[in-house]
């Protein structure tokens, strides 16, 4: 098959922000994917534009170690697609004898779409990607199409530690399945970011309402854990996976149960990055250097930087953001990974039994999400502001992509064409006496 090169270059248009507008996982802030696809001529020389069609798509990725090498699973999802977001046909021009074309594209984001990320523990991870599908050709039976795909780094914000849901303390009862011991714990938050301490206070108490409750019944040993679950839910992979990322072993001399039992766990949750200390307070945790500006007379500049010092850092995959390289709840359709708190008691003259405590993992710690509040709130306002109550209130009662991304359409910038003529030729940023002939940048450098 001989291949035939591609007349055209797509690009996204550059941006100082994210192409994710809005904060993913609060409705109210209108999610969405803004940007403008740059379609230009590869050689100056002027090509037929047939259609374009765009896609969001995400692809998730695990590997599963096993005794005889691993469990490896890779599935592709669509979640949004228009096959014709341009289509001539449907106008009042033709898309002949083009140079170029600025193509404004408003996606509203899925309320179920997963955040970007990588786990290392199981090397899964999370990544979107717009696909971009260009036609061209005089006629259909000569159109040739043409594909590129860009990463889009989604970052979820329904699930900050300083969440109201989730700074309110559970406290629960739970008896043992033989109706002798009680145990009562109070979890102080339920969510959780990279170094929050996490803190659980238990009591352990013989069942008093049980008037069979075994005179010789003793804890031996309690065990605190706390798990991280992989649960996958297609691809041929095990449904059911876990690892210990904490854990508390505490012998039964230590524990007697004459009396009640009182324990406070306190633990630091793990830290994979220091990405995150950009938003701390601690004057500390800076770090100071010194250089010496030759333009000024050597005068010694002092400068506060935050450095990453963790050594275990994987290498970087394209859609990932750096501070989503963590461990974190991740709720997929081919994998999801949750994390729960397990305290394992057993038992002399009794029966064993489990106290299993969900909890949720976040990207972002306690002193980051203050920040990310206040932006939340502003990108609330700034949306209520563009989009107006009535359009958010429809958009975020909608589980449909496709009619709220109808539903804004109307808010896109207008599309520019750019014929093959002197006029647009120096609108695309060419010299007028270079019509015809573009030279690369290159060769304007000195």
């Amino acid at each position: 098959m001989v291949k035939v090169p591609c007349p055209v270059t797509v690009e996204l248009e550059p941006t100082q922000t994210s192409l994710v507008i809005g904060c993913p996982g609060v409705p109210r802030s209108v999610p969405r994917i803004e940007t403008k696809l740059l379609i230009r001529s590869i050689n100056g020389q002027p090509f037929t534009l047939r259609s374009v069609g765009i896609e969001l798509r995400t692809t998730q990725r695990v590997s599963i170690p096993s005794t005889l090498g691993s469990n490896e699973s890779t599935q592709e999802y669509k979640l949004y697609e228009d096959p014709f977001v341009f289509n001539p046909t449907f106008g009042n021009f033709t898309a002949e004898n083009l140079i170029g074309l600025d193509l404004p594209v408003l996606i509203s984001l899925p309320k179920d779409i997963i955040s970007s990320g990588y786990n290392l523990n199981w090397n899964a991870s999370t990544v979107h990607n717009l696909i971009v599908r260009v036609m061209v050709g005089e006629s259909a039976e000569t159109e040739t199409g043409f594909m590129e795909s860009f990463p889009i780094a989604v970052k979820l914000y329904d699930a900050l530690p300083i969440y109201r849901q989730f700074t309110e303390s559970i406290n629960e009862s739970v008896i043992s399945g033989d109706q002798q011991l009680i145990v009562e714990y109070k979890l102080q938050e339920s969510c959780l970011g990279p170094g929050d301490s996490l803190n659980l206070a238990v009591k352990i108490m013989k069942n008093s309402l049980n008037y069979n409750v075994s005179s010789k019944l003793r804890v031996k040993t309690l065990n605190f854990q706390l798990k991280e679950v992989l649960e996958c839910h297609e691809g041929g992979l095990p449904p059911y996976k876990d690892i210990t990322i904490i854990e508390d072993l505490k012998d039964g001399k230590e524990l007697n149960l004459n009396n009640e039992i009182s324990l406070n766990y306190g633990f630091k949750l793990p830290t994979n990055s220091d990405f995150l200390s950009i938003f701390d307070k601690n004057e500390s945790s800076l770090q100071k250097y010194t250089y010496f500006d030759s333009y000024q007379d050597n005068v010694p500049v002092h400068i506060d930087n935050h450095m990453n010092h963790k050594q275990n850092q994987v290498k970087l995959i394209e859609g990932i953001p750096m501070t989503h390289y963590q461990n974190f709840t991740t709720v997929g359709k081919l994998f999801s990974i949750r994390y729960e708190i397990l305290l394992k008691l057993k038992l002399v003259h009794g029966k064993d039994f489990t106290v299993r405590i969900p909890i949720v993992l976040s990207p972002y710690n306690k002193t980051s999400s203050e920040y990310l509040l206040n932006w939340i709130i502003n990108q609330c306002k700034i949306s209520s502001e563009i989009f107006g109550k009535t359009l958010i209130n429809q958009l975020a009662q909608s589980y449909n992509t496709k009619d709220s991304t109808s539903s804004l359409s109307r808010f896109k910038a207008p599309l520019q064409i750019y014929k093959s003529n002197r006029n647009d030729w120096v609108k695309l940023g060419f010299s007028f006496d270079s019509f015809g002939t573009p030279q690369p940048i290159g060769s304007y450098i000195d």
